[in-house]
């Protein structure tokens, strides 16, 4: 091996020698003299195209295995060895990091003509800055705080490189490659022990402040961007950097294949190389955290989802809850960083080689806590609120510095973690109308939410649990959560991790399982398999979160799935003359509030001016159009009686029709939106047949009763109805009779002007019905949007906005009336046979006067 790499080293420093010699007298054959401006603009301007033009090329550079390697052979490694051993710990971490930047700038200068110079520039900052100069220095944040720009004097510059993710974060993750390169010029610095800034001594526009904050950065802090108009769009940048080239799109120059030694290494100089942005550290620590304390984080997530249950609508906000959990699960790694830097008894110390990793990792969280605090009193309106906020702001920096010097107490955690919770829950009304938390943390924390559903037919034939088949669908879009969150039939599962799973863990089932949230499956596989009463009370014994976390108040999903079978099961229970498939929707409005029938003409045209005010309880007043908008309104209202559930929905036998119009409603028929799978599939029959109670229908009930105080989702929606009826607003959905669906228009109108309501005669109108209902009315906290507040009461549903959706029916539409002679008289003297109303038929008032044959 030494032989190998003694020849190695002889290749590297002729062919090296040969390079740096040779490019001097130009790139590409051409040599100029630049002034330093010339220099500066020239590297302003360089792009992707002319360096994919000019055949530029970097490797991934040596693996880190291989790094300890190199650096022997390079007579490196003793510097590295003796000198700060976190420093040195960094360095050899990122030595792809220290080889591409160095290589990339190299190809340049050889192969781009009129960047010669780069040659002569690189070799200045190597014997200015060298790796022994790095690794010497008194301690590891003065050493890569000062690595860019720290050795400057005044009016000298220094070029340097970042590597950038898709997202414009530096690259730090050593398992993915990075998305772009650019190409950085700095200006003098003074950087103290601490890493932190002297700006008395520094360029000025060479310093940059947190805009949020107000504070100044250290120079080992990545800085999210430039504030300067030309480079705010170039990514994370550090103190130092002054202007940058374009974004270089690494996909066309980059080979991740490549990971040989370039020639030019002997001359590389660390300041070439961004370590503030691209430390490429392979610490397991957060990681080992993320698999000790899922229990911990079991418990604190699964407790949140119980205490703030998420509220799942047409107007969901699938960031929002991915934010919230993002918070709460690293939460408990924050704290138990903190609880370990502070050197808390019981608790493991954090070591040197894991310690810059932690202290980005808390940096990060602070900072988003003291901004985020700052924002949310800005936004207060109250005085308390707004001093509350700053005070939090206030507190979160004094843990800050606390933390830095370890001297966080340990009674002192509980109130961090209260505090904390205090700011992610505020930080959902920094958005505009509420409802979206912001997320607190780092783009190297990955989460990614999942819904493992049942398949009931597995359940249904009988299948043993352990054999059960599942799918499992990745949470990423509100469309995924129309029937999520309403039973067992769908568990919430999230899987996280911190950059990449340790790669020992990827073939140890054992491990995989500890980087998952999965608070319920155990208890879906212990359904016990045979007892209808013993499925009941396991039920009612086992908690499930998947359920109990989310709280389901679709529309949607109630009108076009839920009142479709209620309208079948109700059928049974209603004699009908009408055998239709599609089932018959009664409504009754001809009876007066107290359930007694209108027993004269006056008492008929008041109760119709009491449902719309502009009969003006006038007979020559009254239209057909005011009686079809009261058709409309009594079957939103009977749709909302439907959805509205209790504890005491009973089936009596002594029932009249009557009666199961105005009291029946979802669980009389044993109807719950707990009882739908995932795909919107009613489960409850499968159940029964497992269980052979198909045929039993006292018991069927009795189970229903039972466990009917878990149906919590129908009880939101009737909540969420409730609420909005109290709050003056309106339903959420409005019914409009067509002839047939998609036509828009109705014959309602010409059946009543030809027939009056005899039409009906207790039977039935086959009826369309279009529903439109709004969609924007809830964020995942239950608090509703302005826009729907103000609504107008009229005319909200015939708007073309988007969130005004719409559910057709095919129904028979029937008319209780339970004299429907006396009814059909009363409507014909009000208006069918008035000739003072607008509304008069002439010729049915004609044909009425004609003897009967």
């Amino acid at each position: 091996m030494k032989k190998i790499l003694s020849l190695l080293m002889s290749s590297l420093l002729t062919t090296s020698f040969v390079s740096l010699t040779t490019s001097c007298k130009g790139g590409a054959g051409m040599t100029f003299d630049y002034s330093d401006n010339q220099k500066i603009l020239s590297l302003t301007v360089l792009n992707t195209q002319k360096l994919v033009d000019y055949g530029v090329k970097i490797g991934s550079g040596v693996d880190f295995e291989k790094a300890e390697l190199m650096l022997k052979a390079l007579g490196l490694y003793d510097a590295i060895k003796y000198g700060n051993k976190l420093t040195a710990s960094i360095m050899t971490s990122s030595i792809r990091t220290y080889i591409m930047s160095n290589q990339l700038l190299t190809q340049i200068a050889q192969k781009v003509p009129g960047f010669d110079w780069l040659n002569s520039k690189l070799q200045w900052q190597s014997s200015r800055w060298n790796v022994k100069d790095l690794v010497k220095a008194s301690s590891e944040k003065q050493a890569f705080g000062r690595n860019a720009a720290g050795w400057l004097e005044n009016d000298e510059w220094s070029i340097s490189v970042t590597f950038l993710d898709d997202k414009l974060e530096g690259w730090v993750n050593p398992l993915d490659a990075p998305y772009f390169a650019r190409i950085n010029i700095n200006r003098k610095i003074a950087v103290n022990y601490d890493a932190s800034v002297d700006e008395s001594e520094s360029t000025k526009g060479a310093i940059w402040t947190n805009p949020e904050t107000g504070k100044t950065p250290t120079a080992i802090e990545p800085i999210k961007a430039s504030t300067h108009p030309h480079t705010k769009n170039s990514g994370a940048i550090y103190q130092g950097f002054t202007n940058c080239s374009q974004l270089i799109r690494l996909a066309d120059i980059f080979d991740k294949e490549d990971n040989s030694l370039p020639a030019s290494i002997i001359g590389y100089s660390p300041s070439i190389s961004d370590f503030v942005n691209n430390t490429l550290i392979n610490s397991l620590l957060i990681n080992k955290i993320l698999k000790d304390k899922k229990q911990e984080i079991e418990d604190k997530v699964s407790q949140n989802l119980k205490d703030k249950p998420i509220i799942l609508s047409e107007s969901s906000n699938i960031i929002d809850i991915n934010n919230r959990m993002r918070n709460q699960v690293f939460s408990v790694v924050f704290i138990e960083l903190i609880k370990r830097n502070n050197k808390f008894e019981g608790f493991e110390e954090i070591l040197d080689e894991d310690r810059i990793e932690c202290e980005r990792a808390w940096n990060y969280f602070f900072e988003q806590l003291i901004t985020n605090s700052k924002s949310i009193a800005r936004q207060q309106t109250e005085e308390a609120s707004k001093n509350k906020f700053t005070d939090l702001a206030n507190y979160f920096n004094d843990i800050s510095k606390k933390n830095s010097d370890k001297l966080v107490k340990i009674e002192e955690i509980k109130d961090i973690d209260q505090k904390m919770d205090e700011v992610f829950w505020a930080s959902k009304d920094l958005k505009a109308e509420g409802g979206e938390q912001k997320d607190f943390t780092s783009t190297d924390f990955k989460l990614t939410m999942h819904n493992f559903s049942t398949n009931f037919d597995d359940f249904e034939n009988n299948k043993d649990p352990k054999d059960w088949t599942f799918k499992d669908n990745v949470l990423s879009s509100e469309s995924n959560l129309k029937y999520f969150g309403l039973n067992f039939s769908s568990l919430f599962r999230m899987n996280y991790f911190y950059k990449s799973i340790i790669k020992e863990d990827l073939n140890d089932t054992e491990q995989l399982a500890k980087y998952w949230y999965d608070p319920d499956t155990k208890k879906l596989l212990q359904m016990p398999s045979s007892n209808i009463n013993e499925f009941a009370n396991w039920i009612n014994d086992n908690e499930f979160i998947s359920d109990v976390g989310f709280k389901n108040v679709f529309i949607d999903t109630r009108i076009s799935i839920m009142l479709k079978h209620f309208i079948l099961s109700n059928q049974e229970e209603i004699d009908s003359k009408n055998t239709s498939n599609e089932g018959n929707f009664y409504v009754d409005p001809f009876v007066k509030t107290d359930g007694s029938d209108v027993n004269s003409e006056s008492e008929f045209l008041e109760l119709l001016t009491n449902k719309n005010k502009n009969v003006d309880n006038n007979g020559d007043n009254l239209r057909i159009r005011h009686l079809n908008n009261i058709m409309t309104n009594e079957i939103d209202n009977r749709i909302e009686n439907i959805l509205l559930v209790g504890l005491n929905d009973q089936l009596q036998n002594s029932d009249t029709t009557r009666d199961k119009i105005i009291n029946r409603n979802l669980w009389s028929y044993n109807l719950s939106s707990d009882f739908y799978d995932s795909e919107g599939n009613y489960i409850w029959n499968k159940i029964m047949k497992h269980y052979n109670a198909t045929d039993d229908p006292f018991i069927q009930k009795a189970i229903f009763n039972k466990i009917s105080e878990h149906n919590d989702d129908d009880i939101a929606f009737a909540e969420h109805l409730k609420r909005l009826k109290d709050n003056n607003l309106e339903l959420p959905f409005h019914a409009t009779l067509v002839n047939s669906i998609g036509s828009g228009a109705s014959n309602f109108d010409d059946k009543i002007y030809s027939d009056g309501l005899s039409g009906f005669n207790n039977n039935s109108v086959n009826a369309n019905i279009t529903i439109q209902f709004n969609s924007k009315i809830l964020n995942n906290y239950g608090e509703i949007y302005g826009d729907y507040k103000n609504l107008n009461k009229k005319t909200w549903w015939k708007g073309e906005d988007p969130k005004i959706q719409k559910t057709d029916f095919v129904f028979n539409l029937k008319i209780y009336m339970n004299d429907d002679g006396k009814i059909s008289s009363y409507w014909d003297n009000l208006v069918r046979y008035n000739d003072k109303n607008k509304d008069f038929n002439q010729q049915a008032y004609e044909n009425s006067k004609k003897p009967k044959l």
